[in-house]
């Protein structure tokens, strides 16, 4: 199997299922987008992280998946091949914007958030022939 990186974005939430062995999956759709042409991968998840990671994305979010791809052509009755593209996802990376940290107690007493702090100068005490170095 051929491992690749996709990026593009969620296009269906992610729907969690358990499989007959009692374990679960996540499966979703990504739709990646170049040059103007557009690209659907069916992709699924068996991971706990990955799991949860694609699970807390929303429709439209970008996203980017890690895996082994495979591609199979099919023929709908009266048409010509087309070819499916499918994932299975072993690392899920989203472009989410951490959630900012909560302001230091310090900060909330009054003091601005990007206020630098005062610099203390420190003096040296003595001159360059005693032989004390200030660090």
């Amino acid at each position: 199997m051929t491992r690749a990186i996709v990026s593009g974005a969620l296009h269906k939430s992610a729907e969690e299922r358990t499989s007959k062995n009692g374990n679960p999956f996540a499966t979703f759709t990504i739709r990646e987008s170049l040059n103007g042409a557009t690209r659907w991968w069916q992709a699924i998840a068996f991971d706990e992280a990955s799991i949860a990671a694609v699970l807390s994305l929303k429709v439209g979010e970008p996203i980017a998946v890690s895996g082994g791809i495979d591609a199979e052509i099919y023929a709908p009755a009266g048409s010509e091949g087309r070819i499916s593209w499918k994932i299975t996802a072993d690392a899920i990376l989203s472009a989410k914007a951490k959630p900012k940290p909560k302001p230091k107690a310090e900060q909330r007493a009054g003091r601005e958030v990007n206020q630098p702090r005062p610099f203390e100068a420190k003096r040296w005490e003595g001159g360059p022939d005693d032989g004390v170095i200030p660090f």
